[in-house]
């Protein structure tokens, strides 16, 4: 049996709740600033939910813990 699922750019609402997901499962915490929330939500994220969880261990990596938009546009 076959199902469509549109892909994450489809689903913005979604990117911010996947985000306070693997905020939750990171080790080290992490805040995304309102500019750069906005700006996650309009990227294509081929790599869909995989990509925006990498992206994800890449912020909590941060040395401040403060993802704001320069941090994104890396």
């Amino acid at each position: 049996f076959k199902f469509h699922l549109k892909s994450l750019s489809e689903r913005t609402n979604d990117i911010e709740l996947l985000i306070k997901h693997f905020q939750k499962k990171s080790p080290r915490r992490f805040v995304i600033k309102a500019d750069a929330m906005a700006l996650l939500k309009t990227l294509p994220w081929p790599g869909n939910i995989r990509e925006l969880a990498k992206a994800c261990d890449r912020f909590s990596q941060s040395t401040s813990g403060i993802i704001d938009l320069s941090t994104v546009q890396k």
